[in-house]
């Protein structure tokens, strides 16, 4: 019976424990602040919802013993806030549809870990793009969190793929009350990071986050698991982050396989495509070697895909997007690189990485002929020096008769020797070609006329003799083409073209200007025989007659010394920088990685010094084929092996 009463006891002490914890629990959830009705300070659109009356209307505190009785809803509000505080965002947009009854506490629960807005879907997410693309953020990571049936969920991802909402800024989460993750991961498209919470049981979550697989898939892989407990709350288990920031997502790309867009373009980017199976391979070039080293450095591979109208690409009135700039556009590949200028109109289509190479523009015309000696006698005076040394040739003749014959009549002094009009002009221009004078005069007046004529006289054939000596000793050869002002007098009154590369950036100066001397040289461009389609033909196009071709200096001089660097002359003035990056899909995650891996290169001079390599390489080739040996063909290959290494 002792023995009974003991143990009778211990039970009762052990029930009323319990009994005391489960008052303590209680009181202490009806006390946090996340389960009061509060004023959120940072909400800032309640107003599009109509959810301001619920955070203005008063109410008693809800305790989770409450929330518990309300079945699935009453988990929803710890679950955001865990979703939330997980992502580590301060700015949250809840975009909502049917959950009017647990979003209030939802939104007191966020209201402690972010700024809010709240939207209501209606079937469309241009407001909420609106407000995400506006400059009312405040941070640069944002979280969109997801809170519709599973029907309208997949709904708004078309409408994100559509809209081209996918940005390393935003951070979907996504609340699944029924498994459509293999739906969802059919509509989203690489770029778009996003967390999901599937529900497996009434108190229970399954965690999984976005990633890339190696084959180039969007997937989810499991993150963890969020529960629910009537006595501990709400409870989680993350073997992995939910978020996981692109610039450690894509440290390593774990030998993924990339596809890029390039044109066959030497000294760039020089290619062979295989006959039988179509594939494309690299041979040579600097934009080769750049890519490659970026793929050993960020552990990738990739695939090379020509674009099929051989244009680097822009953005044309209708729309379209050309070339290897409108494959990267339509994501039919990641990016494109070769010798891709960053502009404007291309910014809009397409994301650029740091630039990984500055230079200017050039002209490139013929080499100045020597001039035709056959009027070398001519030479030493323009047409306009002649004309007024004929004409006071023919002047001072009558000048002087005049004179003459004036002092005659007013001074009654005969002068001895009576000349004609006549012997007086003939005389003149005896004195100019240094054969004498042979009209004498004893008065004042005629004299100084023939002492000033006889100085000029001497002036100018100085001047004559002086000039042509020298013109004849060294060659003289046609004025150059040093500017754009040059140009334009080159177009206006010599016959001469200006080529520029098909929607090339060089075409985009000129067509975009709105004045100045690119708008006075696009008003005389000729479409007809003024574009070519590739820098080898622009180059080449010049040696075949009186065409200036606009390219970068960079590419320019490589070209150039391929053909005879001797054949061609290069402006004195540079115009136009450019810089060259790649061109990444818009949205693209890994633009931060890429971006790092460019300004690497930047810094370390890799690509000024692979030109340097070219060139000496090519100058090597030019003297041996000068000498009769081979080796051209291999002159820009592996540039850049002792630098990579």
């Amino acid at each position: 019976m002792g023995s009974q009463l003991k143990f009778r006891d211990v039970t009762t002490w052990l029930l009323l424990l319990l009994s005391v914890l489960a008052v303590f629990e209680y009181t202490a959830t009806a006390d946090r602040p996340g389960n009061q009705v509060i004023f959120s300070s940072n909400n800032m659109s309640t107003e599009r919802t109509g959810i301001n009356t619920l955070l203005e209307s008063p109410s008693v505190p809800i305790t989770r013993m409450q929330l518990q009785s309300n079945g699935r809803e009453s988990h929803l509000p710890d679950l955001v806030e865990f979703l939330v505080t997980s992502s580590g965002s301060r700015q949250v947009y809840i975009l909502y549809d049917s959950l009017i009854d647990s979003l209030t506490t939802t939104l007191k629960k966020v209201s402690d870990r972010a700024s809010y807005s709240t939207y209501k879907y209606n079937g469309s997410l241009r407001l909420l793009k609106s407000d995400l693309w506006s400059l009312k953020h405040r941070e640069y990571l944002r979280n969109v969190i997801v809170m519709c049936q599973s029907a309208r969920t997949l709904n708004i991802f078309k409408q994100v793929t559509e809209l081209k909402m996918e940005t390393p800024s935003i951070f979907w989460i996504v609340v699944l009350e029924r498994d459509v993750t293999q739906n969802l991961l059919e509509i989203a498209r690489e770029g778009l990071q996003i967390a999901v919470a599937l529900k497996t049981n009434d108190v229970k979550y399954k965690l999984m986050t976005s990633y890339i697989s190696k084959h180039d898939n969007l997937a989810l892989r499991m993150a963890g698991n969020w529960w629910w407990t009537p006595l501990q709350g709400p409870r989680h288990f993350l073997k992995a982050p939910l978020y996981l920031s692109p610039k450690d997502a894509y440290r390593d790309f774990g030998g993924r396989k990339l596809r890029s867009s390039v044109v066959n373009n030497w000294p760039f980017f020089e290619v062979t495509k295989d006959e039988v199976s179509g594939a494309v391979r690299p041979k040579s070039g600097i934009d080769y070697h750049v890519l490659g080293t970026m793929a050993e450095k960020l552990n990738f591979t990739y695939e090379l895909l020509l674009a099929e109208d051989g244009q680097w690409g822009g953005v044309l009135p209708n729309g379209t997007v050309t070339g290897m700039v409108g494959m990267v556009a339509r994501r039919e590949v990641h990016f494109a690189i070769n010798e891709i200028t960053i502009t404007g109109p291309r910014e809009v289509v397409v994301d650029f990485t740091h630039p990984y190479f500055l230079e200017s523009s050039t002209l490139i015309s013929p080499a100045p002929a020597e001039k035709n000696r056959a009027f070398a006698v001519f030479s030493p005076f323009t047409s306009k020096v002649w004309f007024m040394i004929t004409a006071a040739t023919l002047a001072v003749g009558p000048v002087l008769w005049i004179v003459c014959r004036i002092h005659n009549k007013f001074t009654g002094f005969r002068i001895r020797y009576s000349q004609s009009l006549s012997t007086c002009t003939f005389n003149m221009f005896r004195s100019l070609v240094v054969q004498g004078n042979r009209v004498e005069h004893s008065q004042w007046s005629p004299r100084f006329i023939l002492f000033s004529w006889f100085f000029f006289c001497y002036v100018v054939y100085a001047l004559y003799a002086g000039t042509l000596t020298a013109m004849l000793a060294s060659p003289s050869y046609e004025k150059p083409i040093d500017s754009l002002w040059d140009l334009l007098e080159a177009i206006k009154h010599e016959g001469y073209m200006l080529n520029v590369v098909f929607q090339s950036a060089n075409e985009f100066v000129f067509k975009e200007a709105t004045e100045g001397i690119y708008k006075e040289l696009w008003d005389v461009f000729d479409p007809s025989v003024g574009f070519v389609h590739s820098w080898t033909e622009g180059i080449e196009k010049v040696l075949t007659g009186k065409y200036s071709y606009m390219n970068a200096q960079l590419g320019a001089e490589i070209r150039a010394l391929r053909l005879g660097r001797s054949r061609f002359h290069f402006a004195r003035n540079s115009f136009y920088p450019q810089r060259y990056g790649m061109a990444l899909t818009s949205g693209a995650p890994f633009k931060e990685a890429f971006d790092r891996a460019a300004f690497f290169l930047l810094v370390l001079g890799f690509v000024v010094s692979g030109v340097v390599l070219v060139g000496e390489r090519l100058a090597a080739a030019m003297w041996s084929r000068q000498r009769g040996e081979s080796g051209e063909e291999n002159a820009s290959s592996s540039v850049f092996e002792k630098q990579v290494e």
